[in-house]
C-alpha cells in the first residue's frame, strides 16, 4: 500500500521535471535553428553584398 501512495507521491515530479526539461530542450533547439537561420541570412546576405 506504501508503495502505490509513494508512486503517487514520485510521479507527479517526475512528469513535471520531464515537461520542464523537454520545454527547454524545444526552446533550446528553436534557439539554434533561429540562430543558423540569422548566420545564413548574414552569410547570403554578405555574398550578395547587402551588408
Amino acid at each position: 500500500m506504501s508503495e502505490i501512495n509513494l508512486t503517487a507521491f514520485i510521479l507527479p515530479k517526475v512528469l513535471t521535471k520531464v515537461k520542464l526539461f523537454g520545454s527547454i530542450l524545444s526552446s533550446f533547439q528553436f534557439g539554434v535553428v533561429l540562430l543558423v537561420t540569422a548566420d545564413n541570412v548574414v552569410f547570403y546576405g554578405a555574398l550578395e553584398g547587402y551588408f
